[in-house]
């Protein structure tokens, strides 16, 4: 007499595993310095918005737009005017106002003009409470705020150095 081993799988176990999400590969490991990085930035986007909330009569038109989508270039709006404000933010551990722009918020900046502006939150440690944080920093004379960059690039007030290149073969026609 031969013995086979039956296996039992319940219906809705069947059901995940042939579900299409059962092969998404794992999520990426992302390096700590990384994940400190982005919390940098998160934080230093938070501060705008509390800061640009705090000096309106109604929060409700300060919009943290990077919360939906990265793809505009700026961060946060400012909607008590037409046309609204827009704000890139950028964090840093150092007190020196040093930061990169991608090629699409480098070009809303110079699309927007005065429109545009640059919040920098510099000395940010992410070990102190944040509200607590946010004063200090506030007191300290955060955010050094480059309204319209690209101007200010342009008089030489800052400068912009290209730290990459796209390199590309045009379609052939």
């Amino acid at each position: 007499m031969t013995l086979t081993p039956h296996v039992t799988v319940p219906a809705a176990l069947l059901a995940d595993l042939n579900s299409v999400w059962a092969i998404f590969p794992p999520p990426p490991e992302v390096p700590p310095w990384a994940l400190e990085r982005k919390e940098i930035g998160n934080r230093a986007e938070a501060y705008s918005v509390q800061l640009e909330r705090s000096r309106v009569r109604d929060p409700a038109l300060v919009a943290w737009v990077a919360r939906d989508t990265d793809a505009l270039g700026w961060d946060v709006e400012v909607r008590t005017a037409n046309p609204v404000r827009c704000i890139e933010v950028k964090g840093s551990r150092e007190p020196d106002v040093v930061f990169f722009m991608s090629q699409n918020e480098w070009q809303q900046a110079a699309s927007l003009g005065g429109r545009y502006e640059v919040h920098f939150w510099g000395e940010i440690a992410l070990k102190r409470e944040p509200a607590v944080e946010y004063a200090t920093l506030v007191a300290s004379g955060y955010p050094v705020v480059l309204a319209d960059p690209a101007a200010l690039v342009q008089r030489n007030d800052y400068s912009a150095t290209a730290v990459r290149w796209r390199i590309e073969k045009p379609p052939t026609k």
